[in-house]
């Protein structure tokens, strides 16, 4: 009796709660909270300059929030079954989340990695549900628009305010950063909407949609040229490039029998070394060498002097390179001089091998490793743009990551993204479906 009370209740609180609008209008709103919020770090503040930092108590209401208006909207869809399975499917992202809640227990500052789990745990529960509510041509047309959104804004600021659309210091000086905090941060997401929009033209039917979508494409192609960021311009040959391999896949792929097989492996090797040679044709034009600017010297002294003296567990989340003397010494003792500060060990890989040591990698490794192998077995089994879209959207996290921490240490809009290709429904997709089709 008492259960079936507790039920009813439940039942009449999620219903209740969204009496006002449609839950589709509260599933939107919902999208647009959590990718402002996932960037807020990475935005140019213009009004407050301490939004760059954490603030514990404002974090955990708004984070907390968004999570419990997710978990709601997942129950008024009737998709707890749909969500229950996909976690399920992804348990080695559910061990990293219960490594990392662990790994408080032995972190030099613990306030701060619980700041960071708390962030990590609402951020992939949310975005876990918007996998769940929403069919992925919806995900990749939502994914498109913001990144299409921040790409006009970004030209308008720096059009209107260019003191804050364009780096005024002496390091970076004239590299656009448009309506964010730094270049490394704008320049990334436009080669993600990038990629998106050239998927999109590629399988857009009607010509004013093409037109849009090209016009998109340009824009973000000609925003990561001024943005001067050298990982945003190396990921343009890499997407496009994997995207016509895709193409020459679709077109002759199912032909393909013995020899022809081993001559599509010659030619994937060939387009390898072409890529690799077109990155290092890059890095000298712009006037940059194979250290990554610095970047390599930098992981030496990190592995050598911070990784080596706790190698297993790590020091803990969001805890070393929250300590300004730490990021003044790192940047010294790297090459890199005393006019920059060194905010994190730009490589996400190595910022999870300080935070939670070999073991927290390896775990780390084995969801993404997971995914992508999930993510190709679904692209080569099928023969469209959107079931290429998880593939290529994935491979952008792991290669930007190379050079930048895109791993919760300064924004989760990343993350959010990644845990949305791993929670995305198994086999083909469906190219017609609606959200409104979903049944309550």
């Amino acid at each position: 009796m008492a259960a079936a009370r507790t039920v009813y209740v439940a039942r009449w609180f999620v219903k209740g709660s969204f009496k006002f609008f449609s839950k589709e209008t509260y599933a939107g709103i919902l999208v647009v909270l959590l990718f402002l919020v996932s960037n807020n770090r990475s935005l140019v503040c213009w009004l407050n300059e301490s939004c760059r930092y954490a603030n514990f108590p404002a974090d955990y209401a708004v984070w907390g929030s968004i999570a419990l208006i997710a978990l709601l909207l997942m129950m008024r869809f009737g998709k707890g079954h749909e969500y229950w399975q996909a976690w399920k499917r992804n348990l080695p992202l559910g061990l990293f989340i219960l490594y990392s809640i662990t790994s408080i227990s032995w972190s030099i500052l613990p306030e701060r990695s619980l700041h960071t789990i708390i962030i990590m745990v609402a951020a992939s529960v949310t975005a876990g549900v918007l996998a769940v509510i929403y069919p992925p041509k919806t995900l990749m047309n939502i994914l498109l628009v913001f990144t299409a959104v921040c790409a006009v804004l970004s030209l308008l600021v720096v059009i209107v305010f260019p003191e804050h659309g364009i780096h005024q210091d002496a390091v970076w000086q004239g590299a656009w950063r448009g309506i964010f905090e730094h270049k490394n941060d704008f320049g990334p997401i436009m080669a993600l909407g990038n990629e998106l929009a050239l998927l999109s033209y590629l399988s857009a039917s009607k010509r004013n949609e093409r037109i849009t979508h090209a016009s998109i494409y340009l824009l973000t192609m000609f925003l990561i040229i001024m943005s001067r960021c050298s990982t945003a311009v190396v990921m343009l040959p890499i997407l496009n490039g994997l995207t016509f391999l895709y193409y020459s896949w679709m077109k002759w792929g199912s032909k393909l029998q013995g020899r022809s097989v081993t001559r599509v492996f010659l030619v994937l090797a060939a387009g390898a070394l072409s890529v690799a040679l077109l990155v290092i044709a890059v890095f000298l034009l712009t006037g940059k060498n194979l250290q990554l600017t610095g970047r390599v010297p930098l992981w030496l002294n990190l592995l050598e002097n911070v990784v080596s003296k706790k190698p297993w567990f790590g020091y803990g989340l969001e805890t070393v390179w929250y300590d300004s003397e730490f990021q003044k010494w790192a940047a010294v003792t790297s090459g890199w001089g005393d006019r920059i500060i060194v905010i994190n060990g730009h490589n996400g890989y190595m910022d999870i091998l300080i935070y939670l040591g070999i073991v927290g990698l390896i775990l780390l490794c084995v969801f993404l490793v997971q995914g992508l192998m999930r993510a190709t077995r679904r692209a080569l089994g099928s023969s469209t743009w959107l079931d290429f879209f998880p593939l290529v959207t994935l491979v952008y996290f792991l290669v930007v990551n190379l050079t930048i921490d895109f791993m919760l240490e300064f924004e989760s809009f990343h993350w959010i993204v990644m845990v949305i290709l791993l929670f995305l429904p198994p086999g083909r997709f469906a190219e017609t479906e609606q959200p409104s089709s979903v049944k309550t």
